[in-house]
């Protein structure tokens, strides 16, 4: 299935999909690895190795307008809000239901 989602964005190239259909599922494995550690309870700090531009969050703070943060899904997002509220930034996350009821629950006692 992923590999006949890959192959028009990639023009057809068979090689290229095999080739990029294993590296997302490399990818997802190292997510999940990922998650499964910070759910446990280790810290997600040492998955970080550089965490630059936070200077810049702190400037949009000290103005005392409150900041909006938008994300996309990609990768590992959800770490943003354990590092954010780590550091004393207060949040309010709003994300749309998750196709199941049973999977929204699950998602919001793991964001809690």
């Amino acid at each position: 299935m992923v590999f006949q989602n890959v192959l028009p964005a990639l023009h057809g190239d068979r090689q290229a999909a095999s080739i990029t259909t294993r590296e997302l599922f490399q990818q997802f494995a190292l997510k999940l690895a990922d998650l499964w550690r910070y759910e446990s309870g280790l810290s997600i700090y040492d998955l970080f190795h550089n965490l630059t531009g936070w200077e810049h969050f702190q400037s949009a703070q000290a103005r005392g307008q409150g900041v909006l943060l938008l994300t996309i899904h990609l990768g590992n997002w959800e770490f943003g809000a354990p590092l954010l509220t780590e550091r004393g930034v207060k949040l309010q996350v709003i994300t749309g239901p998750e196709p199941q009821a049973e999977l929204t629950a699950v998602r919001q006692a793991a964001r809690a």
